[in-house]
C-alpha cells in the first residue's frame, strides 16, 4: 500500500509540470478526490468519481494564475441487458467556499451544483455535489528531482508531495437521486510544490 501511495503521489507531482519551457515555473496545488462503486439488487452498476482541485501555475516574474475546480465521471450500467444506461461527465470552476481542504491534509469539503452531460441521452442535467473528507492514514511524502546539462541544455526541476487516504462521505444527486448513499471505496488528498527552471 506504502509503494502504490508513493508511486501515485510521484504520478500526480509529474502530471503537473509545464510542456514547454520556462525560464522559472513554479506550480503548487492540493486535491481531494473519491470514488464510489455499487451494484443493486437490479443488478444495475453505478460508478462515481469526483475530484475538487486548487492549483497555482506561475512563469516568474509573471503573475502566479490562481484556480479551483470540480470534476466528475457518472456512469450507470445495466448488467443483466449489458446496457449503458447514463455516461456524464462534467466540470466548473469554483469559489473558495465551495472546495476547501486542511492545510495538513486532515480533511476537506466539496459543496457545488454544476451541469454534466450524459453522452446517453444527449442532454445535460444538473448534479449536486455535498461530500466530507476525512483523512484515515498518515502523510506520506515523495520527492522528485530531474536536472540535465550541455549539450542537452540546462534543465532542474524539483518537487514535493504529501499525500494521504481518507474516506468521503455525503451525497452526490442527479435527478433527485443519491448516488453516493454509501462511503466511498476509495477517497485521499494531496498536496504538492515544485519548481522548474530551464534553459534551452
Amino acid at each position: 500500500m506504502r509503494r502504490t501511495i508513493l508511486s501515485a503521489l510521484v504520478a500526480i507531482v509529474l502530471c503537473f509540470l509545464p510542456v514547454t519551457a520556462a525560464d522559472v515555473y513554479r506550480y503548487d496545488g492540493r486535491l481531494a478526490q473519491a470514488s464510489y462503486n455499487m451494484l443493486d439488487e437490479n443488478n444495475i452498476y453505478t460508478g462515481v468519481y469526483v475530484i475538487g482541485r486548487d492549483t497555482l501555475d506561475q512563469t516568474r516574474p509573471g503573475k502566479p494564475e490562481v484556480g479551483s475546480t470540480v470534476s466528475i465521471y457518472i456512469v450507470v450500467f445495466d448488467d443483466t441487458n449489458a446496457q449503458t444506461l447514463l455516461e456524464a461527465s462534467g466540470q466548473k470552476d469554483l469559489s473558495p467556499e465551495e472546495f476547501k481542504i486542511k492545510a495538513n491534509l486532515g480533511g476537506a469539503t466539496l459543496k457545488t451544483f454544476l451541469d454534466v452531460y450524459d453522452a446517453v441521452s444527449q442532454r445535460s442535467v444538473t448534479a449536486e455535489i455535498d461530500i466530507e473528507f476525512v483523512a484515515t492514514g498518515k502523510a506520506i511524502r515523495a520527492t522528485n528531482h530531474a536536472h540535465s546539462h550541455p549539450p542537452e541544455g540546462f534543465f532542474n526541476v524539483r518537487s514535493v508531495g504529501v499525500g494521504r487516504v481518507a474516506v468521503a462521505t455525503g451525497s452526490i444527486i442527479l435527478g433527485g437521486e443519491n448516488l453516493t448513499p454509501e462511503p466511498s471505496d476509495f477517497a485521499d488528498m494531496y498536496e504538492w510544490s515544485g519548481f522548474q527552471v530551464a534553459n534551452p
